[in-house]
């Protein structure tokens, strides 16, 4: 590993322990620019894709149940820790609104901490081959010379970028399990891909109940 790839591997793992407030302070000074997280991430995954280029092998059907299956279970598993770890999320960015209330004025405030129609396309197409590149493909390998330490880490990483830090936290687990034991990441983009697709709305969906 060179010295501009430590550099940005440590830039990276900086911006993903920081992105749920660096999304809020985006969204509240600015509107819907998370977008600038969004282009830095695909950057990163650019980067390392030409670097560790994803070979393409056979992907075996029982192999791909088995990984749907356990993604399946996961969501199911996590129904009752979902409304938790998405009320911890939602406490956590009121506390920050509580806090930059204090210090500008209504004024100076520009919020809007919806999701525009951009991000929810990045979010069903891109994320899952994005995030699975960066996570599993290449910081699980390159965090720590510790391969466990490494998935937990990278697992944490990852959770704390999404509002159901429970489910995600346990997928990312997952992920990294499939991944070492098919070295194939498609299996992992594609489980990803079904669990944005189907959970993703349920997720949004308890959002608006808490």
């Amino acid at each position: 590993m060179n010295k501009l790839e430590k550099k940005l591997k440590y830039f990276y793992v900086l911006l993903f322990l920081m992105e749920p407030t660096l999304y809020f302070l985006v969204c509240y000074f600015y509107g819907n620019l998370e977008i600038i997280v969004t282009l830095l991430e695909i950057i990163y995954c650019i980067y390392i894709l030409k670097k560790y280029p994803i070979s393409l092998k056979k992907i075996n059907l029982k192999s791909m149940l088995f990984v749907f299956g356990g993604v399946i279970l996961i969501n199911l598993l996590t129904i009752y820790p979902k409304e938790i770890s998405l009320k911890i999320t939602k406490d956590y960015f009121i506390f920050l609104n509580n806090i930059f209330k204090s210090f500008f004025t209504s004024s100076q405030i520009h919020r809007n901490l919806k999701f525009d129609i951009f991000y929810d396309f990045y979010s069903l197409l891109g994320a899952p081959i994005v995030e699975e590149v960066i996570f599993r493909k290449y910081l699980v390998y390159n965090l720590f010379n510790s391969r466990k330490l490494s998935i937990i880490f990278s697992a944490l990483l990852f959770a704390i970028g999404h509002d159901d830090i429970i489910a995600a936290f346990c997928f990312a687990i997952f992920m990294s399990y499939v991944y070492q034991k098919e070295k194939n990441i498609l299996y992992c983009i594609g489980a990803h891909f079904a669990s944005n697709l189907i959970f993703g709305t349920i997720i949004k969906i308890t959002m608006k109940l808490i």
